[in-house]
């Protein structure tokens, strides 16, 4: 009797064993395992997506706008196909944004982009940002204009939720940048819905 147990304890254990690692060895197929968290490299990783993202966004609203065409080869070759085509419509959208900007008042000589990061998680191959953008667009008065009153820069705070998934090659890629807008006037470097 006590040998049927201990070969049936043995089976059980075994079965257990192997079950855990085929779990582990699925999700390390995919890189991360559905439960973990973001480790703090990878947090930083993805902030430095979402802030050169969000700095290239803004920049389109500038005079000293990056040039449309290479925007494909730098800061898109870290999106998803679907994202990179949102993104260079968007910010084909806010060249002309910028454009009557300056047409109208001088509009923006610069764009300085912060972001802090409020929450992050993971959830197999899908990392969620939750950040905060910080921008200063700058005005195009001179310091002694400044100094008599005018606006040195427009200054707003900007809730995102930003979405990457991990590549084929094992690296994140954005795929989504969802603003909060919220009420009232939209930021300069974001589209009215309608457009």
């Amino acid at each position: 009797m006590r040998r049927a147990r201990k070969r049936w304890t043995a089976a059980v254990v075994a079965v257990v064993a192997l079950s855990g690692g085929l779990a582990a060895s699925a999700a390390d197929r995919h890189g991360v395992p559905s439960s973990a968290a973001l480790s703090v490299s990878e947090v930083d990783a993805l902030a430095r997506m979402a802030q050169n993202h969000l700095q290239t966004r803004a920049s389109m609203v500038t005079a000293e706008h990056p040039p449309l065409k290479s925007l494909r080869r730098s800061s898109l070759a870290a999106a998803t196909p679907s994202m990179a085509d949102r993104a260079q419509d968007d910010f084909t959208k806010l060249v002309t944004k910028g454009e009557a900007y300056e047409d109208l008042d001088g509009g923006y000589t610069k764009a300085v982009v912060d972001v802090s990061v409020v929450d992050s998680s993971v959830d197999g191959d899908t990392a969620t940002l939750r950040v905060t953008e910080d921008t200063r667009l700058h005005h195009p008065f001179t310091a002694a204009e400044v100094a008599e009153g005018a606006p040195e820069y427009e200054e707003f705070s900007l809730p995102h939720t930003m979405k990457f998934i991990r590549g084929a090659r094992g690296g994140w890629l954005l795929a989504s940048d969802v603003a909060d807008v919220g009420v009232g006037p939209t930021p300069s470097t974001q589209l009215e819905a309608a457009q």
